[in-house]
């Protein structure tokens, strides 16, 4: 049996990754500046509804603080924060009948918390060698299941004794298996990052595997979510060209119904296997979609920039998130097919780690945080904190250099994103950061980590995307590589134009 740990909601300290220390010569520690990549921005979003039958949103950071979160949907009110142990992984679990819900942890761990409870429970580690767990899923009898990384294992978890168990690897191609929807006693899971497909297998006899290859796959990518209504599965899938695209797979036919008509959806429904009337967001737009006919109705325009989650209560339909760089919830009528409120959502700011860090000129200091969004500088004499705007382009930064008093260059993943910022133009917001090569589409790379200056030039070196490797065969034509710089699997150097 596993022992059951708690964690305490509050107070919340923040680790020592999440600071920066200012270090001088034979004298230790100068001065800890806490907090310094304040955030709260949201790995995900889920709008459920608690045993009294009021809907709340719970929301999951990654970073040092502040990472599991509930927030009264019908106000925008947080009412529970608590600090995880490791990064929370990216979806929720959740048991109606019992007001439960459950995310990964640090290391592979699985928690839960319950609604009106004051801790977190840590019910340990999903497999053997889990780092990571994705796709929580709770069957109507209380059983979880759910993915892992690396090797691409399900694993699934029995609350009535507390026991895990896992499955060998699906494949040899798989290293995560980041969706999984189960239907009666059939285990529907999405693999990633090399070959993504479906895998089908009874959930009494996991070893008893069927492959569904995706309808037009790219040679890397992820299925990131399966959803079960009606006779249909819409399968959500990330491919090698960075493009999202949502299928939709007849469990009765056994066939594919080819892609879901018009714009990608977003990852969320409403309702549940049995209903083939649900509602999802589309284009910005809540819709009615008729599972068996495939007829979508379209309700409203949410307004809202990058809409995340969708819920019903009754005649309302509630909304939650990302409006240009605002956290907003909204409420909508069905019946009046429109917006009856709208307002902030308002979770407690958290911190993430440093993920990159130089000395500037004047004394500054410039950092990325990890799974972050955009630059920050921090003068450490002065205590002057700046935050880049959130909608310049830059991602996680993975390294900086400063070619100049007025010219820093940011290696920004995914797909090795590079810009180059002018402090001078600081006053422009998102003009002062101009785009200068995505190393993805000219040369498959990914991670821009180490960059160099030498006879005005600049020099960044890379680590390339997930590519086939020995024994494995892409399903369609691999991009060439970059001329004389990056094949498969080799780090990269790329020579940027003259400064």
């Amino acid at each position: 049996m596993i022992a059951q740990a708690v964690v305490a909601a509050e107070p919340s300290v923040p680790a020592t990754d999440g600071r920066l220390l200012s270090v001088g010569p034979g004298l230790g520690v100068k001065k800890i500046h806490s907090d310094v990549f304040g955030t709260v921005s949201y790995l995900e979003q889920r709008i459920v509804t608690n045993p009294a039958g009021v809907p709340k949103l719970l929301t999951s950071q990654s970073g040092v603080t502040n990472q599991f979160q509930v927030v009264d949907a019908a106000t925008g009110k947080l009412e529970f924060a608590a600090t995880i142990p490791g990064k929370v992984s990216s979806n929720f679990g959740y048991n109606p009948a019992t007001g439960t819900v459950y995310f990964g942890r640090g290391d592979g761990h699985l928690a839960s918390w319950k609604f009106g409870s004051t801790t977190v429970t840590d019910l340990g580690k999903a497999t053997s060698i889990a780092t990571g767990i994705y796709a929580i899923t709770v069957t109507p009898n209380g059983k979880l299941w759910g993915g892992s990384y690396p090797q691409g294992l399900v694993w699934s978890y029995t609350p009535a004794t507390k026991k895990f168990t896992e499955s060998t690897r699906i494949d040899m191609d798989t290293d995560y298996v980041r969706a999984l929807e189960v239907v009666g006693d059939t285990v529907y899971a999405g693999t990633g990052s090399v070959n993504p497909k479906m895998v089908t297998f009874p959930a009494s006899n996991p070893s008893k595997r069927t492959v569904i290859a995706l309808p037009d796959a790219g040679t890397s990518g992820f299925v990131s979510r399966i959803t079960a209504r009606g006779e249909k599965l819409f399968v959500v899938a990330e491919d090698s060209d960075n493009v999202q695209r949502s299928y939709v797979y007849n469990r009765r036919t056994a066939a594919w119904e080819g892609a879901f008509p018009g714009s990608s959806l977003n990852k969320n429904f409403t309702g549940t296997q049995k209903d083939t009337l649900v509602w999802g967001l589309q284009s910005g737009r809540i819709t009615s979609i008729n599972t068996a006919t495939m007829v979508r109705t379209p309700l409203v325009d949410t307004g809202i920039s990058s809409p995340r989650t969708i819920h019903t209560v009754g005649d309302r339909i509630f909304v939650s998130g990302v409006d240009g760089t605002a956290n907003v919830t909204a409420e909508y009528s069905i019946t009046a097919k429109a917006l009856v409120r709208r307002y902030a959502t308002q979770s407690k700011p958290g911190a993430l780690a440093i993920q990159s860090l130089i000395a500037g000129s004047g004394g500054l200091l410039y950092f990325g945080g990890y799974q972050g969004n955009g630059l920050a500088s921090l003068n450490p004499d002065t205590g002057a904190r700046w935050r880049g705007v959130e909608d310049a382009g830059v991602n996680q930064i993975e390294h900086l250099i400063e070619y100049d008093k007025d010219s820093v260059f940011i290696g920004s993943y995914g797909s090795a994103v590079l810009y180059r910022y002018t402090p001078s133009q600081q006053h422009t917001g998102k003009d002062a950061f101009k785009l200068v090569a995505n190393l993805r589409d000219e040369c498959m790379q990914s991670r821009p980590f180490g960059w160099a200056a030498a006879a005005g030039k600049v020099i960044v070196g890379t680590v390339p995307e997930y590519w086939p490797g020995p024994g494995r065969t892409p399903t369609r034509q691999t991009p060439p590589p970059c001329s004389g710089c990056c094949g498969p699997r080799q780090r990269a150097r790329t020579r940027l134009k003259p400064v």
